[in-house]
């Protein structure tokens, strides 16, 4: 049987990544499908040898046709409901103007969160 959920999803998730190319801050973003979410993330450094790994931030759950929820990932690691629900053009806009912290490398800006690091503090 045929998910055309799914289906959607996947073909949101092309047209999602066109759409984060047009800003600037997002360049190097990826964009996943899991299940019927897109996951946004970038890959930063972590541990002492400053191994890349998948750094998720954001998640959209397809919720009806052509429409999705925007969820943004906290700190304990579970993702929390902005309330922002819409079109994809509507969520990069909501992203871009009121969530740019989300799409910047960690330690572009002066009060983001410290690197992740497992050697000990002094």
């Amino acid at each position: 049987m045929v998910d055309f959920d799914r289906i959607c999803v996947e073909a949101a998730g092309d047209k999602l990544q066109r759409l984060l190319r047009k800003v600037p801050a997002a360049k190097g973003m990826y964009v996943r499908q899991w299940g019927k979410s897109l996951i946004l993330g970038r890959k930063q450094p972590y541990g002492p040898k400053g191994e890349m790994i998948d750094d998720d931030r954001l998640k959209l759950t397809f919720v009806a046709r052509g429409a999705f929820l925007l969820s943004a990932r906290l700190a304990n690691g579970r993702y929390q409901s902005t309330g922002f629900e819409g079109p994809l053009e509507g969520i990069v806009e909501v992203i871009e103007g009121m969530m740019p912290h989300y799409l910047q490398a960690w330690g572009t800006e002066p009060d983001s969160p410290p690197a992740r690091t497992s050697g000990k503090r002094h």
